[in-house]
Protein backbone atom coordinates (compact mmCIF):
# COMPACT_ATOMS: atom_id res chain seq x y z
CA UNK A 1 0.00 0.00 0.00
CA UNK A 2 1.39 3.48 -1.19
CA UNK A 3 1.20 6.01 1.29
CA UNK A 4 1.31 9.64 -0.27
CA UNK A 5 1.72 12.50 2.33
CA UNK A 6 0.92 15.53 0.73
CA UNK A 7 0.57 18.68 3.09
CA UNK A 8 2.66 20.02 6.07
CA UNK A 9 1.89 17.95 9.31
CA UNK A 10 3.41 19.14 12.14
CA UNK A 11 17.59 20.24 18.46
CA UNK A 12 18.59 20.71 21.84
CA UNK A 13 20.54 18.59 24.06
CA UNK A 14 20.31 17.62 28.05
CA UNK A 15 18.90 15.71 30.57
CA UNK A 16 15.26 15.33 28.66
CA UNK A 17 12.89 12.53 28.49
CA UNK A 18 12.01 10.85 25.34
CA UNK A 19 8.12 9.88 24.41
CA UNK A 20 6.12 8.94 21.30
CA UNK A 21 7.85 10.32 17.75
CA UNK A 22 6.29 13.18 16.28
CA UNK A 23 6.08 14.36 12.82
CA UNK A 24 6.98 18.00 12.43
CA UNK A 25 5.81 20.35 10.18
CA UNK A 26 7.92 21.11 7.11
CA UNK A 27 7.31 23.62 4.14
CA UNK A 28 9.41 25.99 1.65
CA UNK A 29 8.63 30.03 1.98
CA UNK A 30 9.51 33.46 1.17
CA UNK A 31 11.52 35.28 3.70
CA UNK A 32 12.50 38.92 3.72
CA UNK A 33 13.81 40.67 6.80
CA UNK A 34 12.22 44.04 8.79
CA UNK A 35 14.27 46.31 10.87
CA UNK A 36 11.69 47.56 13.02
CA UNK A 37 11.50 48.50 16.91
CA UNK A 38 10.99 44.82 18.41
CA UNK A 39 7.50 44.29 19.65
CA UNK A 40 6.77 40.86 20.59
CA UNK A 41 3.38 39.37 18.97
CA UNK A 42 3.27 36.43 21.19
CA UNK A 43 3.47 38.54 24.46
CA UNK A 44 6.85 37.04 25.18
CA UNK A 45 8.37 39.46 27.76
CA UNK A 46 11.96 37.81 27.92
CA UNK A 47 12.66 37.87 24.13
CA UNK A 48 15.16 40.60 22.97
CA UNK A 49 16.29 43.24 19.92
CA UNK A 50 19.24 40.65 19.24
CA UNK A 51 16.83 37.50 19.40
CA UNK A 52 16.49 35.41 15.83
CA UNK A 53 12.74 35.46 15.47
CA UNK A 54 10.01 35.48 12.70
CA UNK A 55 6.40 36.61 11.68
CA UNK A 56 4.65 34.16 9.76
CA UNK A 57 2.04 34.74 7.00
CA UNK A 58 -1.37 34.07 8.31
CA UNK A 59 -1.68 30.72 6.57
CA UNK A 60 1.17 29.39 8.28
CA UNK A 61 0.49 30.77 11.55
CA UNK A 62 -2.34 28.82 11.95
CA UNK A 63 -3.18 29.75 15.76
CA UNK A 64 -1.56 31.28 18.87
CA UNK A 65 -0.31 28.18 18.88
CA UNK A 66 2.02 28.46 16.63
CA UNK A 67 3.88 31.20 19.02
CA UNK A 68 7.06 30.09 20.32
CA UNK A 69 7.82 27.11 17.67
CA UNK A 70 11.25 26.81 16.87
CA UNK A 71 11.60 26.56 13.31
CA UNK A 72 14.62 25.66 11.50
CA UNK A 73 15.06 27.94 8.29
CA UNK A 74 17.83 26.20 5.61
CA UNK A 75 18.71 27.88 2.30
CA UNK A 76 21.66 26.96 0.04
CA UNK A 77 23.87 29.26 1.48
CA UNK A 78 23.24 28.19 5.40
CA UNK A 79 20.55 27.43 8.06
CA UNK A 80 19.59 28.88 11.36
CA UNK A 81 17.19 28.13 14.00
CA UNK A 82 14.79 30.58 14.70
CA UNK A 83 11.44 31.26 17.09
CA UNK A 84 8.32 32.53 16.09
CA UNK A 85 7.11 35.52 17.59
CA UNK A 86 3.74 36.38 15.64
CA UNK A 87 1.68 36.76 13.03
CA UNK A 88 2.50 38.67 9.61
CA UNK A 89 -0.94 39.80 8.91
CA UNK A 90 0.27 41.76 5.66
CA UNK A 91 2.24 39.64 4.09
CA UNK A 92 0.93 37.13 1.41
CA UNK A 93 0.54 33.45 1.92
CA UNK A 94 3.93 31.34 2.18
CA UNK A 95 6.01 34.14 3.97
CA UNK A 96 8.20 34.59 6.67
CA UNK A 97 9.21 37.46 7.74
CA UNK A 98 12.47 37.39 9.62
CA UNK A 99 14.20 40.08 11.69
CA UNK A 100 17.57 41.28 11.23
CA UNK A 101 19.33 39.01 13.38
CA UNK A 102 17.88 36.20 12.22
CA UNK A 103 18.33 36.88 8.75
CA UNK A 104 22.38 38.22 8.89
CA UNK A 105 22.49 34.11 10.12
CA UNK A 106 20.80 33.21 6.73
CA UNK A 107 21.12 34.78 4.14
CA UNK A 108 23.87 37.50 5.06
CA UNK A 109 24.98 38.21 1.63
CA UNK A 110 21.46 38.24 0.61
CA UNK A 111 18.75 41.13 0.18
CA UNK A 112 15.29 41.63 -0.58
CA UNK A 113 13.33 38.43 -0.99
CA UNK A 114 14.65 34.90 -0.62
CA UNK A 115 13.41 31.63 -0.68
CA UNK A 116 14.30 28.58 2.17
CA UNK A 117 12.39 25.69 3.31
CA UNK A 118 11.43 25.42 7.09
CA UNK A 119 10.72 22.53 9.33
CA UNK A 120 9.58 22.73 12.88
CA UNK A 121 12.14 21.68 15.09
CA UNK A 122 13.30 21.07 18.93
CA UNK A 123 13.99 24.80 20.42
CA UNK A 124 17.32 24.92 21.55
CA UNK A 125 16.60 28.33 23.53
CA UNK A 126 14.75 26.40 25.60
CA UNK A 127 15.72 25.74 29.16
CA UNK A 128 12.75 25.19 31.70
CA UNK A 129 9.42 26.27 31.02
CA UNK A 130 8.51 29.43 32.96
CA UNK A 131 5.07 30.74 33.41
CA UNK A 132 4.61 34.99 33.05
CA UNK A 133 1.61 36.07 35.34
CA UNK A 134 1.03 39.37 34.24
CA UNK A 135 0.61 42.35 36.58
CA UNK A 136 -2.79 43.33 36.58
CA UNK A 137 -3.49 39.48 37.35
CA UNK A 138 -5.31 39.22 40.53
CA UNK A 139 -7.77 36.55 42.51
CA UNK A 140 -10.61 37.93 39.84
CA UNK A 141 -8.84 38.47 36.77
CA UNK A 142 -5.79 36.22 35.80
CA UNK A 143 -3.44 36.43 32.44
CA UNK A 144 -0.38 34.67 31.47
CA UNK A 145 2.27 33.92 28.78
CA UNK A 146 3.71 30.96 28.78
CA UNK A 147 7.70 30.72 27.97
CA UNK A 148 10.68 28.51 26.97
CA UNK A 149 8.73 25.62 25.99
CA UNK A 150 10.29 22.94 24.08
CA UNK A 151 7.51 22.70 21.69
CA UNK A 152 4.54 24.70 20.54
CA UNK A 153 1.75 24.57 23.85
CA UNK A 154 -1.45 23.81 23.07
CA UNK A 155 -3.66 23.87 26.58
CA UNK A 156 -3.08 25.32 29.92
CA UNK A 157 -5.64 24.31 32.97
CA UNK A 158 -5.56 25.32 36.04
CA UNK A 159 -6.51 22.53 39.40
CA UNK A 160 -9.83 23.99 40.81
CA UNK A 161 -9.68 21.78 43.99
CA UNK A 162 -11.69 19.06 42.01
CA UNK A 163 -10.63 18.93 38.45
CA UNK A 164 -8.67 20.81 35.90
CA UNK A 165 -10.47 23.68 34.13
CA UNK A 166 -9.32 25.11 30.71
CA UNK A 167 -8.00 28.87 30.76
CA UNK A 168 -8.82 29.94 27.07
CA UNK A 169 -5.85 31.75 25.21
CA UNK A 170 -6.66 35.20 23.53
CA UNK A 171 -5.08 36.61 20.40
CA UNK A 172 -2.16 37.76 21.81
CA UNK A 173 -1.17 34.60 23.14
CA UNK A 174 -2.11 35.09 26.80
CA UNK A 175 -4.42 32.76 28.59
CA UNK A 176 -7.02 34.92 29.67
CA UNK A 177 -9.67 34.00 32.62
CA UNK A 178 -11.77 37.22 33.22
CA UNK A 179 -13.31 36.36 36.27
CA UNK A 180 -9.84 35.01 37.66
CA UNK A 181 -8.79 31.78 39.18
CA UNK A 182 -8.17 32.49 42.75
CA UNK A 183 -5.43 33.74 44.99
CA UNK A 184 -3.14 30.61 44.22
CA UNK A 185 -0.73 29.40 44.72
CA UNK A 186 -1.65 27.57 41.84
CA UNK A 187 -1.39 24.17 40.02
CA UNK A 188 -0.79 24.36 36.03
CA UNK A 189 -1.69 21.29 33.52
CA UNK A 190 0.16 22.31 30.11
CA UNK A 191 0.13 20.21 27.09
CA UNK A 192 2.03 20.89 23.85
CA UNK A 193 0.69 20.29 20.23
CA UNK A 194 2.35 16.74 20.51
CA UNK A 195 0.15 15.55 23.74
CA UNK A 196 3.20 15.93 26.19
CA UNK A 197 1.73 16.93 29.32
CA UNK A 198 3.43 18.37 32.50
CA UNK A 199 2.07 19.52 35.58
CA UNK A 200 3.66 22.90 37.78
CA UNK A 201 2.76 22.53 41.27
CA UNK A 202 2.75 25.81 43.59
CA UNK A 203 2.72 28.99 41.56
CA UNK A 204 2.22 32.42 43.13
CA UNK A 205 0.08 34.98 42.14
CA UNK A 206 2.64 37.02 41.46
CA UNK A 207 3.93 39.07 38.19
CA UNK A 208 7.92 37.76 38.65
CA UNK A 209 8.36 35.25 36.01
CA UNK A 210 8.08 31.53 37.44
CA UNK A 211 10.44 28.85 36.70
CA UNK A 212 8.31 25.77 36.43
CA UNK A 213 11.38 24.06 37.02
CA UNK A 214 10.10 21.41 33.83
CA UNK A 215 10.11 21.05 30.62
CA UNK A 216 8.39 18.78 28.17
CA UNK A 217 9.56 15.18 26.75
CA UNK A 218 11.64 15.30 24.32
CA UNK A 219 9.85 13.24 20.61
CA UNK A 220 11.85 10.26 20.80
CA UNK A 221 12.07 10.23 16.70
CA UNK A 222 11.16 13.21 15.17
CA UNK A 223 10.65 13.27 11.55
CA UNK A 224 9.04 15.81 9.23
CA UNK A 225 7.08 15.77 6.21
CA UNK A 226 6.98 18.31 3.29
CA UNK A 227 4.33 19.23 0.58
CA UNK A 228 4.40 17.32 -2.34
CA UNK A 229 3.52 19.58 -5.18
CA UNK A 230 0.35 19.95 -7.46
CA UNK A 231 -1.41 17.19 -5.05
CA UNK A 232 -4.49 15.44 -6.54
CA UNK A 233 -6.75 16.18 -3.80
CA UNK A 234 -7.36 19.11 -1.51
CA UNK A 235 -9.39 19.58 1.88
CA UNK A 236 -11.73 22.79 2.08
CA UNK A 237 -12.35 24.89 3.90
CA UNK A 238 -8.81 25.12 5.88
CA UNK A 239 -8.89 26.02 8.18
CA UNK A 240 -12.41 25.29 9.34
CA UNK A 241 -14.44 25.21 12.24
CA UNK A 242 -17.27 22.84 11.87
CA UNK A 243 -17.30 20.78 8.58
CA UNK A 244 -14.93 20.12 5.55
CA UNK A 245 -14.78 18.75 2.22
CA UNK A 246 -12.57 16.43 0.24
CA UNK A 247 -12.33 18.09 -3.75
CA UNK A 248 -10.41 16.60 -6.51
CA UNK A 249 -9.31 18.00 -9.16
CA UNK A 250 -10.43 14.72 -10.91
CA UNK A 251 -14.20 14.07 -9.90
CA UNK A 252 -13.82 10.07 -10.69
CA UNK A 253 -10.88 9.76 -8.33
CA UNK A 254 -13.61 10.13 -5.22
CA UNK A 255 -16.99 8.88 -6.48
CA UNK A 256 -16.33 5.19 -5.42
CA UNK A 257 -15.83 6.82 -2.27
CA UNK A 258 -13.35 6.78 0.10
CA UNK A 259 -12.48 5.38 3.92
CA UNK A 260 -11.41 8.15 6.06
CA UNK A 261 -9.26 8.78 9.82
CA UNK A 262 -8.65 12.01 11.78
CA UNK A 263 -6.07 12.28 13.84
CA UNK A 264 -4.10 14.82 16.05
CA UNK A 265 -0.26 14.99 15.99
CA UNK A 266 0.06 12.47 18.61
CA UNK A 267 -1.53 9.63 16.46
CA UNK A 268 -4.86 9.96 18.63
CA UNK A 269 -8.05 9.03 15.93
CA UNK A 270 -10.65 11.55 16.96
CA UNK A 271 -13.19 10.81 13.70
CA UNK A 272 -13.75 7.70 11.23
CA UNK A 273 -16.06 7.01 8.19
CA UNK A 274 -16.56 6.35 4.90
CA UNK A 275 -17.52 9.23 2.93
CA UNK A 276 -17.56 11.06 -0.89
CA UNK A 277 -16.78 13.77 -2.13
CA UNK A 278 -20.31 15.44 -1.99
CA UNK A 279 -20.82 14.66 1.77
CA UNK A 280 -19.40 17.33 4.66
CA UNK A 281 -17.12 15.67 7.53
CA UNK A 282 -18.06 17.06 10.70
CA UNK A 283 -15.53 18.29 12.80
CA UNK A 284 -17.13 20.43 15.02
CA UNK A 285 -16.65 18.60 18.44
CA UNK A 286 -12.61 18.80 17.62
CA UNK A 287 -10.77 20.87 20.18
CA UNK A 288 -8.89 23.62 18.39
CA UNK A 289 -5.34 22.70 16.32
CA UNK A 290 -3.78 20.96 13.96
CA UNK A 291 -4.92 17.46 12.19
CA UNK A 292 -4.03 14.93 9.61
CA UNK A 293 -6.82 14.02 7.78
CA UNK A 294 -5.70 10.43 6.38
CA UNK A 295 -7.93 9.00 3.17
CA UNK A 296 -7.63 5.76 1.81
CA UNK A 297 -8.83 5.59 -1.82
CA UNK A 298 -7.99 2.08 -3.77
CA UNK A 299 -5.40 1.30 -1.14
CA UNK A 300 -3.42 4.61 -1.25
CA UNK A 301 -3.30 6.61 1.89
CA UNK A 302 -3.40 10.72 1.64
CA UNK A 303 -2.57 12.35 4.51
CA UNK A 304 -3.39 16.29 4.89
CA UNK A 305 -3.09 18.67 7.37
CA UNK A 306 -6.18 20.37 8.73
CA UNK A 307 -6.56 23.25 11.16
CA UNK A 308 -9.53 23.27 13.54
CA UNK A 309 -10.36 26.54 14.33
Amino acid sequence: MKVFLLLPVFLFSGLLSYSQSCTMPSDSATLTWFNTIYTSGCSFSTMNANDPVVWLSSDLFYSDEMCGACLELSTDISSTVVKVDGECTGCPNGHIDVNKPAYDLIAPSMSGNYRAKWTMTECPFATNLQIAITSSSNPWYFSATLIDHLYPVSTLEFWNGTNYNFILRNSNNQFEDPMGIGSGPFQFRITDIFGHVIEVMNVPLSSAVFDSGLQFDQCANPSSVDEMSQPLIRVYPNPANSVVYLLSENKSELSDGFNYWITDLSGKQFSNGRNNSFQAIDISSMPAGFYFMNVNIKGEVYRYKIVKE
